[in-house]
Formats: C-alpha cells, sequence, structure tokens
C-alpha cells in the first residue's frame, strides 16, 4: 500500500532498486591512476578557465571601445576597455607560463595507459597471464614507465596501493567471472562513455558555430545599418570579437574532431563487446589485445592532436 501511494504522488523511491556497483571503481585502480587522472582534470579545468576569460576579456575589451562613457573630463570605458585587454594580456601570459594545457594531457595520457594495463593485469590479459612468474614485478615495471612520463608535470603527492584488493579478486576469479568483468566493466563502459561524449561534442559544436554565424549576421545587419548612417554607434568589432571567441571555443575542445572519432570508437568497441562476451580462455589474449588496441587507437590520435609526443601504451 505504502508503494502504490508513492508512486500515485509521484515518490517512487521505495520502489526504485538501488543501482549495480561499478565493476571497477575508481578506488579500485592504481593509486597511480587517481593521480594522473586528478592532475589532467585540474589541469583541464584551468586550461579552460583561464582561455574562457580570456576570451571574455577581450570581448568586453572590444565592446567598451564601441561606446563612450564620459565622466568629467575622461572617457570611463576607455579605462574598462584598458584593464580589460591588460587581463586578457595576463592571461595569456599565464596560460603559456604555467601551461595547464600540458598536465591535463599528459595526465590523461598516463591515466588512459594505466586503466588499461589494469584490466589486463585484473582479466589474466598479456602481459600479464594467469600463469606467469612474477607477474605484480611486471606489473609495477610498467607503472614506473608511466611515473617517469609525468615527471615534468606539475603534480600533488598521493598515496594508495598500487595493486589494489579487487585488482587481486578479479585475477583471481574464475575466467568466465573475468571475461563478464571484462565486458561490462571494460567495453561496455567506455563504450557508454564514448557514446555520451560524441553526443556532447556533436551538440556543442553546432551550439557554437551557430553561435558564430548568428554573431556574423548582426555584425553584418549593423554594417549595413551604419554604412546608410542609421546608426552611428560602432559595434562590428563587437561582434567580430565574439564570433571569434565562439569559434575559438569549438576549436579549443575539438568538438566536431571529437564527436567523430568518438562515435567511430564507439562502433568498434561495440563489435569487440561481441567476440569478447563469447571468447575462450584460449582466444583471451587477442581478444583483449584488440579491445585495448580500439581504445588506444583514439587515445593516441587524441594524444597526437593535442601535441602529446610521448602518449602511454598499456
Amino acid at each position: 500500500m505504502a508503494d502504490t501511494i508513492s508512486i500515485m504522488f509521484g515518490r517512487n523511491d521505495a520502489v526504485t532498486p538501488d543501482p549495480e556497483p561499478p565493476v571497477m571503481a575508481d578506488s579500485d585502480y592504481p593509486s597511480l591512476y587517481t593521480f594522473a587522472s586528478t592532475t589532467s582534470t585540474t589541469g583541464r579545468d584551468n586550461t579552460f578557465l583561464q582561455t574562457r576569460w580570456y576570451l571574455v576579456m577581450l570581448t568586453i575589451g572590444a565592446l567598451a571601445g564601441a561606446v563612450t562613457w564620459k565622466v568629467g573630463s575622461q572617457d570611463a570605458m576607455g579605462w574598462v576597455s584598458v584593464v580589460a585587454f591588460l587581463t586578457s594580456s595576463a592571461l595569456a601570459l599565464l596560460l603559456a607560463f604555467r601551461r595547464p594545457a600540458e598536465a591535463w594531457y599528459q595526465g590523461r595520457a598516463a591515466a588512459e595507459s594505466v586503466k588499461s594495463l589494469t584490466w589486463s593485469y585484473a582479466t589474466g590479459a598479456d602481459p600479464f597471464p594467469i600463469d606467469a612468474a612474477d607477474v605484480d614485478q611486471t606489473f609495477i615495471d610498467r607503472l614506473r614507465q608511466i611515473v617517469r612520463e609525468l615527471s615534468q608535470v606539475d603534480t600533488q603527492a598521493a598515496t594508495g596501493e598500487q595493486i589494489t584488493a579487487r585488482m587481486r579478486e578479479l585475477r583471481a576469479s574464475t575466467f568466465e567471472e573475468r571475461r563478464d568483468a571484462y565486458v561490462l566493466g571494460r567495453i561496455e563502459d567506455q563504450r557508454g562513455w564514448y557514446a555520451g561524449k560524441a553526443t556532447f561534442h556533436r551538440k556543442r559544436a553546432k551550439q557554437l558555430i551557430g553561435g558564430a554565424v548568428a554573431s556574423s549576421i548582426v555584425g553584418l545587419v549593423l554594417g549595413v545599418l551604419r554604412a546608410q548612417m542609421v546608426i552611428s554607434i560602432d559595434l562590428l568589432g563587437v561582434f567580430a570579437a565574439l564570433g571569434a571567441a565562439l569559434v575559438a571555443e569549438s576549436q579549443l575542445r575539438q568538438h566536431t574532431i571529437n564527436a567523430s572519432a568518438y562515435a567511430l570508437t564507439c562502433q568498434e568497441l561495440g563489435m569487440a563487446s561481441s567476440l569478447a562476451s563469447r571468447a575462450d580462455e584460449e582466444s583471451w589474449p587477442r581478444v583483449v589485445s584488440e579491445a585495448e588496441e580500439a581504445i588506444s587507437r583514439e587515445h593516441v590520435m587524441w594524444c597526437a592532436r593535442n601535441g602529446v609526443l610521448n602518449a602511454s601504451s598499456g
């Protein structure tokens, strides 16, 4: 009865099942993964924040320069324009010297490599077969290679296990359990991520390009009106700056390129999922290798587009 009342009044929390726990939570990966992922996220957020404020300041400077507001013997909007351009210059210097994008790219390269190694270790795929000797040492040695590639990035200290209890538990399970865990926790999880990101980038690309086109049209109309002496205010530079800022935002995030790359990888992982779900123990190393190669291919291309030359590979 209580469940019926809850549903009737829109409160269905009483009958909503708890979500299934992830096969591998972030805390189940090596601490190096958390370290690299945090480094990447911080670098990405700082890059976006500083770049967007740089573009905002340029637009404000152009707008302030187009209008006049006299206060006494001086033009207040002129001073607003000066402050805006000084701020944009400071932000440009900050981006050049602090280089948050480098931490973003290198951090993601490292995090993706650790993730690939982790799943290979936990499921007994190459180069960590179940019957191999000193497999833990081999895994740690591969992590050391990734650490060296992060040595030039400004990061913060982190602690934690590099081979977690969940990794050992999954590795010690039956082949069928390892196979199902890989399909669900690695392939399908990554496939869902790519599908969501492809949709996001495609939608955002349309929004930004649409805004840039709208800015150009408004600038065109204002230019015609000014040429015909209908208006005297000059806002052409403002809308030109706004359109350029929107295009720059789209290029920074590489929305169109990422949407296509992620959609293609999503299709490849769909085929990999079908093969992996029916794989036997003999074909398992090859199946995992092909799935990781599909993920790695997109990752290497992403690194190359962003100038990361030493992208790690699992």
